[in-house]
């Protein structure tokens, strides 16, 4: 189609050296949008990812926590006896392969069965980053009791030690490089390329993530200072639960932390796929209104005078308003000018009733919606311009025009002299990127020598009323003719890749709820032994079973919240930062730009979710701790 169009005119003034050859096709718009659509999925939908993978990197490392502590034993039974570090390591790093690589496999094969396409080199290449993530975390883990022969601590929840003024260097370089990428993805966005075309960028992609990490680590080494507070002002009580869970808040292990910055890259993943969701649903809804201009919109065609109270008379209409559409009016902004504009004919009042408490409600300016001084001269003279609402963008070789500038139209055979009483950039109704006028259409209509030809009809009236419509305006079922609001939005979300990205979100929101409860699940049996140790010894010393739930609930619940409040507020800052980079408004319609919109019902609902992954997840960890028998206290350890 490139080549077609440069080798061939595309107007008939053109096409004499052509033989009277012409080419028009809209083939090529519509190819660019649907790249434009494509890319942004692309986009969104890599940043999606990111954050899931690091989910899922979390949740193995904690799984293979897991499985190191509860081979504790036999690795130091090998290693006493002779096994080399390479042998330990060796043997975990073969198992691991083992137990990944077939179910990475089954994951693979089932992902290309479940979504089909074309197939993509790099769906490979993660599934081995996956394997490789798995084995390398098992072997990771298995490291420290590998080193030694003995002297694995023999606390599961030992107190954490001070940290090492290295450790805080490099957590602190982490944070200013999530800092310095969130500045630059702020200033850059995600438009690389020719043409402001998206394309993927794995750097990134992964601020956000980086981001999440960064906010992880500064919460990981803040939180213990509340929760010394809330301890100090616990042990002013009388009751024991509160401050023997927040002390155990206090002292627990830094490995076991790594569930909080999984719940808070959750909770921020939650939260940012709601808010881009519902962000990109209503600016559907905007777009729609702005499209159509009302909620049914009827060409006039041959529809006789009587068509408005033909169309008043169905049930569920409630303002019918008549409007003029000229795209070829003539315009001259300055004498000896020839130039075409699209004109908008309305009433006011009228179209005030048609759209109110919608989010195209036009606030009118004063001078149109006063009558006109018919004692200054006839309506649309010299001396008596008639207010009109003129587009920022003008036709070619018009002069800059503000409030109080006057020009021509050129209507039903007569010359009609308009005056600037509002600059807008753009209008309901009107196509976007063209030059406009919008004036009143009784003014209009009596500054003409013949009758203005009403081009269509706005319509207010309830949902489902294309047929009644239809009928009445004698236009056969499913014409053209009838343009309705509420059909357009719907076509727009059931878009393929619109449903795309709302699918995508939705599945990786469930995994992701997934993998915080089975990170949690693993630190919870990671430190099973002790916990269960300790609520056996304090049920000797009286304890009951009620108090031992409430220390349960204290160890946990204060950590959780620390977790997600967090989480939430990166979720908003990282969708705050990024929507307007994502290039969603290729999604709605003729809409440049997405406006971020916060639905606090729907991060209300994935809070909610959260917290009760999380409580499902306590309680079958904490399950096993409270079957414990006193007197099996006292073997614990000696197994």
């Amino acid at each position: 189609f490139q080549r077609l169009s440069a080798a061939f005119p595309t107007t008939a003034s053109d096409a004499t050296a052509f033989s009277g050859v012409v080419m028009r096709t809209g083939v090529p718009a519509l190819i660019a949008d649907y790249r434009a659509q494509r890319s942004s999925a692309e986009a969104v939908l890599s940043v999606a990812a990111a954050g899931l993978l690091s989910l899922a990197a979390g949740a193995i490392v904690m799984v293979a926590l897991l499985v190191v502590s509860w081979r504790r034993g036999s690795l130091e039974l090998a290693r006493g006896r002779g096994a080399s570090t390479f042998l330990l390591l060796g043997t975990q790093a073969g198992e691991g392969l083992l137990i990944s690589v077939p179910a990475a496999a089954i994951g693979y094969l089932a992902a290309t069965w479940l979504v089909p396409g074309r197939d993509n080199p790099a769906s490979l290449w993660l599934v081995v980053g996956v394997c490789l993530t798995a084995v390398l975390a098992l072997v990771v883990a298995t490291w420290p009791g590998a080193r030694r022969i003995t002297g694995w601590r023999a606390r599961d929840d030992a107190p954490v030690l001070r940290v090492s003024p290295r450790r805080l260097v490099l957590e602190g370089t982490a944070v200013l490089i999530a800092a310095a990428g969130v500045v630059l993805l702020r200033q850059r966005g995600l438009t690389i390329g020719a043409g402001g075309i998206l394309r993927f960028d794995p750097f990134l992609a992964a601020v956000p993530i980086l981001a999440g990490l960064a906010t992880g680590l500064v919460v990981m080494r803040l939180y213990p200072l509340p929760i010394r507070a809330i301890s100090w002002l616990a042990a002013r009580r009388r009751d024991v639960v509160p401050i023997l869970g927040l002390r155990s808040v206090g002292r627990q292990s830094a490995v076991l932390n790594v569930p909080l910055v999984v719940l808070l890259l959750a909770a921020a993943f939650s939260t940012f796929a709601t808010v881009v969701t519902v962000s990109v649903d209503r600016g559907q809804w905007r777009a729609a209104w702005r499209e159509v201009g009302a909620d049914y919109r009827v060409d006039a065609g041959q529809l006789g005078p009587e068509a408005a109270q033909t169309l008043q008379a169905v049930s569920g209409v409630q303002v019918v308003a008549p409007i003029v559409s000229e795209p070829g009016t003539g315009f001259a902004g300055r004498p000896g000018q020839r130039a075409t504009i699209f004109l908008n004919a309305v009433d006011p009042e009228a179209y005030d009733g048609i759209t109110a408490g919608s989010p195209v409600a036009v606030s009118w300016p004063g001078a149109m919606l006063d009558p006109l001084d018919e004692a200054a001269g006839p309506p649309g003279s010299d001396a008596n311009p008639i207010p009109a609402i003129l587009s920022g963008e003008l036709p070619v070789a018009t002069p800059p025009m503000g409030e109080g500038s006057t020009f021509q139209l050129t209507l039903a055979g007569s010359r009609v002299t308009m005056r600037v009483a509002q600059v807008r950039q753009a209008f309901p109704g009107v196509p976007e990127g063209i030059p406009f006028v919008v004036a009143p259409y009784s003014a209009l209509a009596g500054a003409t020598e013949r009758e203005l030809p009403v081009s269509a009809f706005l319509v207010r009236g309830r949902a489902g009323l294309e047929q009644p419509i239809a009928d009445a305006a004698g236009l056969p079922a499913g014409s053209t003719g009838i343009l309705s609001r509420e059909a357009r939005y719907t076509e727009m979300r059931s878009a393929p890749l619109v449903r795309a990205i709302g699918s995508g979100f939705w599945l990786a929101m469930l995994c992701a709820a997934a993998y915080a409860g089975i990170a949690m699940i693993a630190a919870l049996a990671l430190s099973s032994a002790r916990r269960r140790q300790d609520l056996a010894l304090l049920g000797t010393l009286g304890l009951s079973r009620g108090q031992s739930l409430g220390l349960t609930a204290v160890q946990h619940g204060p950590p959780v919240v620390l977790a997600l409040l967090p989480g939430l507020a990166l979720g908003l800052v990282i969708a705050l930062a990024l929507l307007g980079s994502l290039g969603l408004g290729a999604f709605a319609g003729d809409e440049a730009v997405v406006v971020m919109v916060i639905d606090w019902g729907a991060v209300a609902v994935v809070t909610a979710a959260l917290l009760l992954t999380v409580g499902a997840a306590v309680a079958v960890g904490t399950a096993a701790a409270h079957r414990l028998r006193p007197v099996d206290a006292l073997r614990l350890g000696h197994d």
